[in-house]
């Protein structure tokens, strides 16, 4: 699992094709877009929607 804030979708281009070919997701925070709006996930696909909960809760304060 990879996440980051503050970086432009082409800073991610090259990983992101590697990501997706080996079968894994890329995603905004919360599930949208890959990298917008300047957040990126990347997962094996498996973890991701647990991943981008968590996310979303930490990004609102809610850390639990």
């Amino acid at each position: 699992m990879a996440a980051e804030i503050g970086r432009y979708r082409e800073d991610f281009a090259a990983g992101v094709l590697i990501v997706k070919e080996a079968g894994g997701v890329v995603s905004d925070f919360a599930g949208g877009e890959e990298g917008q709006p300047f957040e990126t996930l990347a997962t094996n696909g498996r973890i991701h929607e647990v991943m981008s909960l968590e996310l979303m809760s930490v990004k609102r304060g809610q850390v639990g």
